[in-house]
């Protein structure tokens, strides 16, 4: 009986430390809350090459190879002649529906051209 009454007391004792430790944490009740299972984030190179994919998935590789080897062969820097024929087709690859990071990984270019 003694023993049961010590086994009362220090689990009363337990939950009484964990209700002030609780109580005096910064949070209030969001420490009661359940912690939730947070995939780690994908890195740039990781979301380029699932883009890629996706791309070449969607419009076929002959397509994807026939604009990256287009925008290669021109020079589309800014102040070069082919400039306006680089944006040209930045634009028609965002008429297609392709996202920012789906056009970069296709066609070496940065995203303020995007």
């Amino acid at each position: 009986m003694r023993l049961l009454l010590l086994k009362l007391d220090l689990h009363l004792l337990i939950i009484i430390i964990e209700s002030i430790r609780r109580k005096s944490s910064i949070g209030g009740s969001s420490n009661l809350k359940k912690e939730r299972n947070v995939k780690p984030r994908k890195t740039y190179d990781e979301k380029k090459e699932f883009a890629y994919e996706r791309v070449c998935h969607r419009f076929g590789v002959s397509i994807i190879k026939e604009l990256s080897t287009t925008w290669e062969v021109l020079e589309t820097g800014f102040g070069k002649p082919n400039h306006g024929e680089g944006d040209g087709i930045i634009i028609s690859m965002l008429n297609m529906g392709m996202s920012e990071v789906e056009i970069m990984s296709v066609i070496n270019v940065g995203s303020y051209r995007v």
